[in-house]
């Protein structure tokens, strides 16, 4: 009694064998999503952090409690960089600021505009509010990098 019919041979067996591996293991590639770096320029301190805001949707839009993937990093003048790993494709904003005092928030005004440095991709500027995720969006659909000029 053989192990195998007798119409497959080595050959057969073994590739067939050997795809089926090689489609298991290309499964996670197809899931694994992109980078995107974003480079912070034109800071004018290194005191204090950075507060980068990954964001999907205009609800969440600069919330620093509700973005997709967010990061605080040391500020250093006059620039600095972060990239966000295994990002899916799709479309995304960046927002951020610069938060000298260390209090955890960006300090606004009397009249409600930004006493600390911010940004958005796109190098969008608000008039008088901040911009709309869709004036700040792009689509990621290959790695990326993006530079944002912090504005004071």
């Amino acid at each position: 009694m053989t192990l195998f019919s007798t119409d497959a041979t080595i050959l057969q067996i073994i590739g067939g064998v050997t795809m089926k591996y090689l489609l298991l293991l290309s499964i996670p590639m197809l899931l694994i999503g992109y980078e995107l770096k974003v480079e912070v320029q034109e800071l004018v301190s290194s005191e204090g952090q950075l507060f980068i805001g990954l964001y999907k949707d205009e609800k969440n839009f600069t919330d620093v409690k509700k973005f997709y993937q967010g990061e605080i990093i040391k500020a250093v003048v006059p620039k600095v960089s972060h990239t966000f790993i295994n990002i899916p494709k799709g479309k995304y904003s960046i927002a951020l600021f610069h938060d000298e005092n260390n209090n955890g928030k960006l300090d606004k005004n009397f009249f409600g505009l930004p006493e600390e440095g911010h940004g958005f991709s796109n190098n969008v500027q608000g008039i008088l509010s901040r911009p709309s995720f869709e004036q700040c969006s792009f689509r990621l659909q290959t790695n990326q990098t993006k530079q944002i000029k912090v504005r004071y």
